[in-house]
């Protein structure tokens, strides 16, 4: 196999053992067993062991003596300086992206808020882990408005590690209806393209979402 091949290869493996710890496949404190992954995917070892040294170089794994590879626990003081570089990086996003944004973007947003509405009433674990992958997307759109490509590249390792983190918050049962209804709210301000409304909106969502998570993976530490 060509070193183009191994390389297209770790990144798939990578993509998909991330996919993993999203959706709670994985949780902080498993054992990841490079032979094990690679005869369930198929592939060589050399990829997943490529794939290890990506995904321990941004946290999301650690390899520890006599333990071997172990998913990265979460770490409170990490976790707040990631809600506090994620506040900046959407405020600022909202802030551009409410006059660039497009119909069919700002239809997006709305088609996600609908396909929520089911899952808030639920209120079940496998309907938060949903939730939050559906709130990840919205998010997304948010920072995709901004038209910034190196602004969307940064804050993709964010996106990906704060959904990491909240799926731990499925333990407890979380109700979505709060953050549900301030996401319609927040999508209403894009279609109105009122800037004031929106950041003043948007800045209360982050900041009560990051003070209930903060709480919560706090007690769980506890």
């Amino acid at each position: 196999m060509s070193v183009v091949e191994d390389r297209v290869l770790a990144e798939q493996v990578n993509d998909l053992i991330l996919a993993w710890l999203q959706n709670s496949r994985f949780k902080p404190g498993d054992r990841l067993k490079e032979e094990e992954l690679a005869e369930e995917l198929r592939v060589s070892r050399t990829p997943v062991r490529e794939a290890f040294k990506t995904l321990a170089a941004h946290g999301f794994i650690t390899k520890v003596a006599r333990k071997g590879v172990l998913v990265s626990e979460i770490n409170p003081r990490e976790l707040q300086e990631v809600m506090d570089l994620r506040y900046l990086l959407e405020m600022h996003a909202a802030e551009r992206g409410v006059e660039r944004i497009t119909d069919a973007e700002i239809g997006a947003m709305r088609s996600l808020v609908e396909q929520c509405d089911a899952l808030v009433t639920a209120q079940d674990v496998q309907a938060y882990i949903q939730y939050v992958k559906q709130d990840c997307d919205l998010h997304r759109l948010i920072i995709l408005a901004a038209r910034n490509r190196l602004l969307a590249e940064i804050y993709e390792r964010l996106a990906v590690f704060l959904q990491i983190a909240r799926v731990r918050l499925s333990q407890t049962g979380p109700d979505m209806t709060r953050g549900h209804e301030e996401h319609r709210r927040i999508v209403a301000a894009y279609a109105q393209r009122d800037k004031d409304q929106l950041l003043e909106l948007l800045g209360n969502h982050l900041n009560r979402s990051r003070k209930e998570i903060l709480q919560v993976v706090a007690s769980m530490g506890s």
